[in-house]
């Protein structure tokens, strides 16, 4: 830090920081695209709900309320945002001030490949 101001020292922190934290979520699913239960069931609710685009996508909200999901709804968005970022899941419309998904192609082919 001798040679770098303190804001520059911050900032390139800041920026490893992220780094780290995107990669490490991306390398959790290209490793043998493992997922868990909850995973399952989200992307299988999205596609029993017809949410396969941008018009047609949910909230969190309604993904939990739809099967009475015993997990929080932070629990939910960031299995979501996990997704999001493999592109097994797209963003979709607002509603409101909510966020909503939809199952991508390659999220629909995932489902399939897993449930066998």
């Amino acid at each position: 830090m001798k040679n770098q101001s303190k804001s520059e020292f911050i900032r390139v922190r800041q920026s490893l920081s992220e780094f780290v934290r995107v990669n490490q979520n991306k390398s959790e699913l290209e490793r043998g695209d493992k997922v868990n239960r909850l995973g399952f069931i989200v992307l299988s609710i999205l596609r029993a709900n017809s949410a396969t685009n941008k018009l047609s996508s949910m909230s969190v909200r309604e993904i939990t309320q739809t099967e009475d999901l015993e997990y929080k709804e932070n629990t939910i968005f960031k299995k979501i945002k996990e997704f999001e970022q493999s592109g097994y899941i797209g963003r979709g419309l607002k509603e409101g001030r909510a966020d909503t998904f939809y199952i991508t192609d390659s999220g629909c082919e995932f489902l399939e490949t897993e449930k066998n």
